[in-house]
């Protein structure tokens, strides 16, 4: 049988109830504004929690852009005929510091979006929820605002990380072309 005491311990930033009265607080204070609001609220609100993934991120962005350095110095060492045995081996220890280290700042990343996510999805949840509850019975008893609020949220949930993605992708991208002109030049 499983109990409380067999699921693992929440971190209290995102298990208290202060992510979910701070969202609520900042969706009030913005309740003059009509565009963009939910996202305003969500960034003021959740800040903290929406910028930890950056740093993972930036990591694994230049880690990504070490590999092709890499290769680029295994090819050379592997051309040179006076390549010492100092210089394979450092290749060799680059190779798996930058694959090691890629995994481990990649599952860092992914830790942190979930820990966003599942926090935005709290504070969703709780304000609809309370929403709910002050409408009025005629309203409230057909259910469409339960229903649509499942799959409403888990749209919202799954597509405001995604704008990480949309800002990593983007930067990669432009220093992508850059290297390549480097090497490649206009040619």
């Amino acid at each position: 049988m499983l109990v409380l005491e067999d699921l693992c311990h929440l971190d209290e930033e995102i298990a208290s109830e202060q992510p979910i009265a701070n969202f609520e607080r900042k969706w009030e204070s913005t309740s003059h504004i009509r565009k963009y609001r939910l996202v305003k609220a969500i960034v003021l609100s959740l800040l903290r929690l929406f910028t930890a993934p950056v740093l993972p991120n930036l990591l694994v962005m230049g880690l990504t852009f070490a590999q092709p350095f890499l290769v680029s110095a295994m090819l050379d060492f592997i051309a040179s005929t006076s390549g010492s045995k100092e210089v394979g081996y450092l290749i060799v220890v680059g190779y798996a510091v930058v694959y090691i280290s890629k995994a481990i700042c990649t599952a860092f990343y992914m830790h942190q979006l979930d820990r966003f996510a599942t926090t935005l999805r709290g504070c969703l949840v709780g304000i609809i929820y309370k929403k709910t509850l002050r409408l009025d019975l005629k309203e409230a008893g057909r259910g469409e605002s339960l229903t649509l609020m499942s799959a409403d949220v888990e749209h919202i949930v799954k597509g405001i990380p995604l704008l990480h993605e949309i800002s990593s992708n983007t930067t990669m991208t432009i220093i992508a072309l850059g290297l390549l002109y480097r090497e490649l030049g206009l040619a």
